[in-house]
C-alpha cells in the first residue's frame, strides 16, 4: 500500500439469513486523500486465543470473541456498513506496515463519520433493564427537561442501574485501561457508545459533564448521595459518576487540542498496552502536526524498548524549548526496579507508582518560576551527546547546560502520603529545629523570625495553590501564620487545597552546605548538588556518577531551593557564564 492508503472493511448485511448468520465482509483500499466514507470501531481485543470465524474475501479468518459479538452488533438487515477496525485492516504480523499505519492514525480516526465505542456485551448478572435505567438517568441528567427516572425513587431501585453503570466505569472496565483507545476516544468529532444492544451519544455524557461542573449532582441524585445509611451506595455513586465524568471533560478538552503535548503524556501515561513501545506510538496521533519527531519517528517495532522512551523524551524536550519533561518526569523508585531506564527518561510501567509528587503539582508551579533567568535550553549540547553515541547503541544520556549552584549538606526525614497530621507536623518540627541549628553554625546564617519565614516558604515552594493545585499567589502574612500553626498543632490549611501532603509529602527536605534550604525528589541524598540548567525554569538535583568522567553525573529530579527560584543563580553574572559553584558547563546526565 501507498503511504496514505488504508483498508476499510465492508460488512455484508445478514439480509433474510438472519442476525445470528455467519459474518461475511470484504476489504478494499482506499486513499485518504480522496475522503473516503467510513465509521471506525474503538474496543478492547479481549483474549487473543478466544476467536471466532468470519469470511473475509471469501477467505476464512478469525477475530476474537469480543470483536465477533461487536461485529454482529454492527451488521445491518438491509445494507452494508463501511468501518476501518484494526485487528481487520491492519496485517498485525507485518510490522512494517503497522509503524506506516500507526503514523496515519491521527487522519484515520479525525476523518471519520463516527466512532463506535464498544463496551462489550451487558454483563451477566446485570439486567437490560437496568442497563436501560441508568442509560435513561444519563439522557435526564444532560436534558432536565426529560421526566425524572422511576429508578431514583428510592436506594433500593437505583441499586441494580448504579451496579449497571459500575460495570462499564472507569474503574472496572477494561476500555477504559487501554492505551489505543485514547487516541481512539479523543481524535472523532462525532462518538457512540455501544453495550450490547443499547447505545448512548458521546454528547450525551458532554451534557452531563457541564452539568456537574456547573451544578454538581441533581438534587435527586444528592438525595441518594447524602443518605446516611447507604454509605456504599454513596461512595459507588460519587465514583462511578465523578470519574467517568471527569474522564469525558479530559477527552472533550483534547478534541479541542487545548493540551501541549507533555500534557497529554502526562495524562495518559499509566494506560496500558500488551507492546510496551504502544504506550509512545499509541500518543503520537494526538501531538500537535507541528510537533517535530526527530528521534521517535526513526523507531520502529525492532527498536528496543526503553530506546523508544528515551527518543520520546529528547523529543518533548526539543519541542518543549525548555526542561518541563524533565520536571514533571515520574519514575518508579530504586527499590522497585528502574526497567532499564536512564534516571531522566519518564516511566511507561502501567503500575501503579507510589511515593510520587502530584502528578499536575509540578506542571502548575513550573511556570511560575524562572531558576534559568530566561537562558534558552542549549539544543546543542542535547542533540550533540546524542550524535555522539556509537551506531545502532541506545541514547542513554541527555546533555544539558548549566550551573552547579551548591552541595547538599543534610536531609530530613521522608514524609510519604497518606500522612496523619499530627506525625506530618512532628516531622515538619524535625526539619524546622535541624535546619535551625544548622543555620546557627554559619555566620551568614538566617535565625529567629528572619529563619522561620524562610522554612514556612520552602514546605509550599513559595506558592499557595487552589483545590485544584494552581498556583494562586505567593504566601501572605496570613498564608504564613496559617503555615506557622499547622507546624506547631497539626491543625489549620492553607486556602482551598485542604490536604497538606499535597504540599510536603513525596518529598525530601534538604539543606546545602550554604545553608540553602529546598524540597526536593525523595530519591535525594546527602552529596547531590543542586543545578541550574539553560531552559529550567526549576532547579535539579543531580550526583555525581562512581565511574565516569568529570562532567557525568546521575539524574536525581527536580527541585525548590529557597533563593534562586527567580534567576539568582544567572543574574550574579550577568554574562550568564558563571554561576555560585563555578563556571557554567555542559554535562552528561544518565
Amino acid at each position: 500500500m501507498l503511504e496514505d492508503e488504508i483498508r476499510i472493511l465492508d460488512i455484508l448485511p445478514y439480509g433474510g439469513a438472519g442476525s445470528q448468520a455467519p459474518i461475511q465482509c470484504q476489504v478494499r483500499v482506499v486513499r485518504l486523500t480522496d475522503t473516503p466514507f467510513y465509521d471506525v470501531l474503538s474496543y478492547r481485543w479481549g483474549n487473543p486465543e478466544c476467536t471466532r470465524r468470519i469470511q473475509v474475501d471469501d477467505q476464512l479468518s478469525f477475530v476474537t470473541d469480543n470483536l465477533y459479538a461487536a461485529l454482529l452488533r454492527l451488521r445491518r438487515e438491509d445494507e452494508k456498513r463501511t468501518i476501518w477496525i484494526d485487528q481487520l485492516c491492519i496485517d498485525q504480523l507485518n510490522m512494517e506496515e503497522k509503524v506506516v499505519q500507526i503514523r496515519l492514525m491521527r487522519q484515520i480516526y479525525s476523518n471519520c463519520s463516527q466512532c463506535f465505542i464498544w463496551m462489550d456485551e451487558i454483563n451477566d448478572g446485570i439486567s437490560q433493564a437496568d442497563a436501560e435505567s441508568v442509560l435513561d438517568v444519563l439522557s435526564w441528567m444532560a436534558n432536565s427537561n426529560l421526566p425524572v427516572p422511576l429508578c431514583l425513587t428510592s436506594t433500593s431501585t437505583f441499586q441494580g442501574p448504579i451496579q449497571a453503570l459500575r460495570s462499564i466505569a472507569v474503574d472496572d472496565h477494561q476500555w477504559w485501561e487501554r492505551i489505543w483507545t485514547v487516541q481512539e476516544a479523543i481524535l472523532p468529532s462525532d462518538k457512540v457508545f455501544l453495550w450490547g444492544p443499547l447505545q448512548l451519544p458521546w454528547d450525551t455524557l458532554t451534557r452531563c459533564a457541564r452539568v456537574w461542573t456547573s451544578n454538581g449532582l441533581p438534587a435527586e441524585l444528592n438525595k441518594l448521595v447524602s443518605r446516611s445509611h447507604t454509605p456504599d451506595l454513596t461512595d459507588i455513586i460519587e465514583r462511578t459518576v465523578g470519574w467517568l465524568l471527569c474522564n469525558v471533560i479530559w477527552i472533550d478538552g483534547a478534541h479541542k487540542g487545548q493540551e501541549e503535548p507533555v500534557q497529554i503524556f502526562m495524562k495518559w501515561r499509566g494506560r496500558k498496552a500488551s507492546e510496551p513501545r504502544d504506550k509512545i506510538f499509541g500518543l503520537l496521533g494526538l501531538l500537535p502536526s507541528t510537533m517535530e519527531l526527530r528521534y521517535t519517528d526513526q523507531c520502529d517495532y525492532n527498536t528496543p524498548t526503553e530506546q523508544v522512551y528515551c527518543a520520546f523524551m529528547l523529543d518533548m524536550i526539543l519541542d518543549d524549548k525548555g526542561l518541563l519533561p524533565l520536571a514533571v518526569q515520574e519514575r518508579l523508585t530504586l527499590d522497585k526496579g528502574s526497567d532499564n531506564l536512564p534516571a531522566w527518561v519518564s516511566h511507561m510501567d502501567d503500575r501503579e507508582m507510589p511515593n510520587q509528587v502530584g502528578r499536575f503539582y509540578r506542571r502548575w508551579g513550573y511556570d511560575s518560576y524562572d531558576v534559568c533567568a530566561g537562558q534558552r535550553l542549549h539544543k546543542r549540547a542535547l542533540t550533540n551527546e546524542v550524535q555522539a553515541a556509537k551506531p545502532h547503541s541506545p541514547m542513554r544520556t541527555l546533555g544539558v547546560t548549566g550551573v552547579a549552584v551548591d552541595t547538599i549538606a543534610l536531609i530530613g526525614a521522608k514524609l510519604l502520603a497518606p500522612q496523619d497530621t499530627n506525625k506530618m507536623a512532628g516531622t515538619l518540627r524535625s526539619w524546622m529545629d535541624m535546619a535551625s541549628k544548622y543555620h546557627k553554625t554559619l555566620v551568614s546564617g538566617s535565625l529567629g523570625d528572619a529563619f522561620k519565614k524562610v522554612f514556612y516558604k520552602v514546605l509550599v515552594n513559595d506558592r499557595v495553590r487552589n483545590g485544584e493545585e494552581w498556583v494562586v499567589r505567593s504566601p501572605k502574612r496570613r498564608d504564613l501564620n496559617h503555615i506557622s500553626e499547622f507546624v506547631r498543632t497539626g491543625e489549620d490549611t492553607i486556602s482551598d487545597l485542604g490536604a497538606w501532603d499535597q504540599y510536603v509529602c513525596n518529598q525530601t527536605f534538604f539543606i546545602t552546605k550554604n545553608g540553602m534550604m529546598g524540597m526536593g525528589h525523595l530519591e535525594t541524598e546527602v552529596g547531590d548538588e543542586v543545578w541550574v540548567f539553560d531552559g529550567g525554569k526549576m532547579p535539579f538535583t543531580i550526583r555525581k556518577r562512581d565511574c565516569g568522567g568529570s562532567n557525568d553525573f546521575d539524574f536525581v529530579g527536580c527541585c525548590y531551593a529557597y533563593g534562586i527560584m527567580d534567576g539568582e543563580a544567572y543574574k550574579r553574572n550577568q554574562s550568564a557564564l558563571a554561576g555560585p559553584g563555578g563556571p557554567r558547563r555542559t554535562i552528561r546526565l544518565h
